[in-house]
Parts: structure tokens; C-alpha cells; sequence
């Protein structure tokens, strides 16, 4: 991994909304996040067994600076996804839409209008990292977050 670009800013709060069946996905972008962009991010894997997951869900859900949408074929169709984010678009969050495939954006039926979509296809190369990663930072920026 290359330099870390991120140590002067201040860290920014992560809430990534996937469907269980795209944990490794929403893993690669997890570990993007945190070694690079200087995030603190939270994604299922954060629950323990046992745990009253809905009120743990809901506080990191208000607590969050912004929420990346991980958009795949079975996020689009998840009813968790779609109500993290209808209630991130409730509490007014910033949501970044990431997508592996472009197509599925007209699978969603809730509107991203407006929202900066990032691709992320090959979560491996370090060309796409990169590209992911400048593309966040911008997302940030638009949201007044960086």
C-alpha cells in the first residue's frame, strides 16, 4: 500500500449499508477506508452474536458522518439496505452509492438522485483502489465533510 494520505485530517465516521451476502466486498472497502482515507467504519461485522442488533444499527446509523451504500444485484433487492437507507436519507446523512456494476442502479427502487455513484469494480488492483479512494475523498468534500 502506498503512503497514507490521511494523517492531517481528522477522522471521518463510516456506516457501510450492504446485504450479507457482499460482507467480503463491503470487507475490501472497510479496510480501504480505514488504511486510507483515516475512517472509522462500521459495517456488520461490527455485531456480536447475541447482540440487540436494531438499537446498535440505529445509533450507528445516527452517530455516522455518511453512509456508503454498497449497491450490488442483492443489496438492491435487501430490505435491511433499503431501510438503512431510508433512514440515512431521514436523518439527512450524506450517502455514497458504490457500485461493482452500473446497471444496477436502475434496479434501486428508491431514487439516489443526486448522489455521486463510485464504481468499484476490481477491489484487488491497486489502480482501482486508488481511483476509489480519490473519488470518496471528493464525495467527502462535496458533503462538506473533509
Amino acid at each position: 500500500m502506498g503512503q497514507a494520505r490521511h494523517s492531517k485530517r481528522q477522522s471521518v465516521k463510516v456506516y457501510i449499508s450492504h446485504s450479507n451476502v457482499d460482507t467480503v466486498f463491503a470487507r475490501h472497502v472497510r479496510n480501504l477506508l480505514v488504511e486510507r482515507v483515516n475512517a472509522e467504519v462500521f459495517t456488520t461485522d461490527d455485531l456480536s452474536a447475541g447482540e440487540k442488533w436494531e438499537p446498535k444499527l440505529r445509533n450507528e446509523l445516527s452517530s455516522t458522518d455518511v453512509v456508503v451504500a454498497l449497491l450490488t444485484p442483492n443489496s438492491v433487492i435487501s430490505s435491511w439496505v433499503l431501510h438503512e437507507i431510508g433512514a440515512a436519507w431521514a436523518l439527512e446523512k450524506p450517502i455514497i452509492p458504490v457500485v461493482a456494476r452500473r446497471d444496477v442502479l436502475n434496479k434501486m427502487p428508491v431514487s439516489l438522485e443526486g448522489a455521486q455513484v463510485i464504481e468499484l469494480t476490481n477491489v484487488d488492483s491497486r489502480e482501482n483502489a486508488d481511483k476509489f479512494v480519490d473519488a470518496f475523498e471528493e464525495s467527502l468534500a462535496a458533503a462538506h465533510l473533509q
